[in-house]
């Protein structure tokens, strides 16, 4: 079911844009919206809100197809008429539905595709329950929806981050002051739901030689070349953040270590497998004309660690910094797993130099 979310939304309805008006948090003397009266909504409680619903949807849809593949009775928030108001982010619309923000067009939109994604699952899920075969069209119908609904939510998201100049303005990622929001509002999850959640530092390895011999405008294109190949090989929910310099960090919320190292390996074979093209690089300041394109291999070094109860979000991310220095030492171009014994972390290594195998010792 994966796949089916992570395809393009169809391009045949283009969904409108969020204004600017509405992006901007109300003061506090704004006018109540709603029967219960109240405050108009901001931005933080936006991306709150989205955040949820992408996960939610997704554990949501795991359990219909769960149902649907293995023959099993459909549960109640999937064939219910109402189903759309039985999920958390149902509810909180019908709470909010007055607000100005939730009227507005864009939002009036993610709306009208949960409505319709909720509706089209529930008349599969009873087709198959009554032993109708699924047709190819309701199948499409479904991953149709289902891409709109996510990609709409993405957009949202996106669209309220850099309202609240909280992205990188070289990768277009967010940055460490909303990293750390969103890595506390995990680790709160974590804490009360226990469902796991790994974070991951990445290095690109010996930037410095990029930018001492190609120039910082070639560093610029490598980060952001790779900002973007991380974000086209991670799930729908997961995070990336511009950490500092050639760091990232990665939090794959529900990912078990063998899922996040899965994700990670996935994601360095997207670097190491194609290089990054750095376009004019032997231009000086002030040249005319289009220069020369170079293609430089670029590899990233990665360190894993997994959120327990034991252990501070600051630990946590010291751990994921050791995996990482393990990384590093055991060759580069590989991915690593905190060890609690500090002997060298489980891991994966890759790249030509190094071959393929285990261990990060």
């Amino acid at each position: 079911m994966n796949a089916a979310v992570e395809k393009d939304a169809p391009e045949a309805e283009e969904s409108p844009e969020i204004s600017a008006e509405a992006l901007s948090d109300a003061p506090s003397d704004a006018p109540s919206g709603g029967a219960e009266g109240q405050q108009s909504l901001e931005s933080r409680e936006i991306l709150e809100v989205v955040g949820e619903a992408v996960r939610d949807h997704m554990e949501w849809l795991h359990r219909f197809h769960r149902a649907v593949v293995c023959h099993l009775s459909p549960e109640r928030d999937v064939i219910s008429d109402q189903a759309h108001y039985l999920c958390a982010f149902g509810a909180w619309l019908d709470l909010h539905k007055e607000d100005r923000l939730v009227t507005q067009p864009a939002f009036a939109t993610l709306v009208d595709y949960h409505g319709k994604m909720h509706a089209v699952v529930r008349r599969v899920a009873m087709d198959v329950a009554q032993g109708k075969k699924l047709r190819p069209e309701a199948y499409d119908d479904l991953t149709d929806m289902m891409s709109r609904f996510f990609e709409q939510s993405r957009r949202i998201r996106e669209a309220f981050h850099q309202a609240r100049s909280d992205l990188d303005p070289l990768t277009g990622l967010h940055n460490r002051q909303i990293m750390f929001e969103e890595l506390d509002r995990e680790r709160e999850r974590f804490l009360r739901t226990g469902e796991t959640c790994c974070i991951a530092l990445a290095d690109l390895d010996y930037f410095k030689q990029v930018n001492d011999n190609h120039g910082h405008a070639a560093g610029d294109q490598v980060l952001t070349a790779c900002a973007a190949r991380f974000i086209e090989n991670l799930r729908p929910y997961d995070m990336v953040f511009r950490y500092g310099g050639e760091e990232f960090l990665i939090c794959m919320p529900n990912a078990e270590s063998e899922t996040a190292m899965a994700i990670l390996e996935r994601l360095r074979k997207a670097m190491a497998d194609e290089p990054v093209v750095v376009e004019n690089w032997d231009q000086a300041p002030g040249d005319e004309g289009p220069g020369k394109d170079k293609e430089l291999r670029v590899t990233v070094s990665f360190g894993l660690a997994i959120l327990e109860h034991e252990a501070s979000l600051k630990q946590t991310m010291a751990r994921a910094d050791e995996a990482l220095y393990q990384a590093k030492g055991g060759g580069r171009n590989r991915v690593c797993l905190w060890n609690p014994s500090g002997e060298g972390g489980e891991g994966v290594e890759g790249g030509e130099e190094n071959g393929d195998g285990d261990g990060c010792g």
